[in-house]
């Protein structure tokens, strides 16, 4: 790394002022306790202009785009602060105007086509369905950094559409459900007879899978296979014991059995300090999930407590 990709200076301060192998102590960093290793020092090198003089011209451009940008956008603002259309500013600064007409929530129009710049775009929509008819245009920032206006100038009443409309998609949506849960009800069978002492390659090669053993996770663990819902499940088990959850990306669940606990070396610093964090983020998760629980019991709400954990999942993320 060199010093300009550090997010802070006093940090690039201290990685550089470090020897090779050489670990800092505990630092607060802007985004919270920092420990740095070097692990290799590069030597420094240097390029000519000319081998880099193309970067240093489409660094500028780009700087130089992006600030023009920012000018237009500010023009715009006060220009309809001021009473002007989005019609007159198009023709003004050569913008492209479009009008679209009997957009559905989902970005589909009527005869079912979809608008590149708008449908599928999750920020783009709900900004248009959280507009009022004729409310002063807002900006949205899209994915390339371009900015697209938005001004509603009708409001459809919401209809139903005829069930041969939506039939593929009811029946989609259908098998989906019945198909999370029925896999639900496997995992439940197969974490209910492992804790009855049923082994875990007994249980898996009933359903034609290989059990697989992971290196050891901790509390901070969130990747594509332990979700966050599925570390806070794997911390409150026992050693021996089954639990099962969503996983780290997709819709696919994991059955899972704790092998062993390895307990934290409190009298190593890194590690205590990583403790202490784990320890502080379950009690916040505890002090939600009972304040869930006395919403439940005053107001006789029932509570769907896998999706409970799912959201505490998410919410820590």
């Amino acid at each position: 790394m060199a010093r300009g990709d550090f997010i802070a200076e006093e940090l690039a301060d201290l990685a550089f002022s470090l020897e090779e192998g050489q670990t800092s102590g505990i630092v607060d960093g802007p985004l919270g306790k920092v420990v740095m290793k070097v692990r290799k020092i590069n030597a420094q090198t240097s390029q000519s202009f000319e081998d880099i003089k193309e970067e240093i011209r489409q660094k500028l451009a780009q700087e130089k785009a992006e600030d023009d940008l920012v000018v237009l956008s500010e023009n715009i603002y006060d220009s309809l602060s001021g009473g002007s259309s989005l019609e007159a500013l198009s023709e003004e600064s050569n913008l492209e105007l479009l009008r679209v007409e009997n957009i559905s929530r989902d970005g589909a129009l009527e005869n079912g086509s979809v608008i590149d710049v708008i449908g599928k775009k999750e920020k783009v929509m709900s900004r248009i369905f959280e507009s009022d008819m004729g409310q002063e245009a807002s900006a949205v920032e899209l994915e390339d950094g371009s900015l697209l206006w938005i001004r509603v100038d009708g409001i459809m009443p919401e209809r139903v559409s005829p069930f041969e409309d939506v039939r593929e998609k009811a029946t989609q949506q259908w098998k989906s459900r019945e198909r999370r849960a029925l896999l639900e009800g496997l995992a439940e069978h197969i974490v209910s007879e492992g804790n009855k002492g049923k082994k875990f390659s007994t249980l898996a090669g009933e359903v034609g899978k290989s059990p697989i053993t992971s290196p050891a996770v901790n509390r901070q663990t969130d990747d594509e296979t332990f979700s966050r819902q599925a570390v806070r499940k794997l911390f409150v088990a026992e050693e021996g014991a089954f639990t099962w959850s969503q996983v780290g990306f997709g819709e696919s669940l994991i059955v899972m059995r704790v092998a062993e606990i390895v307990r934290p070396d409190l009298d190593n610093e890194i590690m205590l300090s990583a403790f202490m964090s784990s320890a502080s983020q379950s009690v916040n998760d505890a002090v939600l999930t009972q304040l869930i629980r006395d919403f439940q019991n005053e107001f006789g709400v029932s509570v769907d407590n896998q999706t409970l954990e799912a959201q505490l999942g998410n919410f820590q993320q």
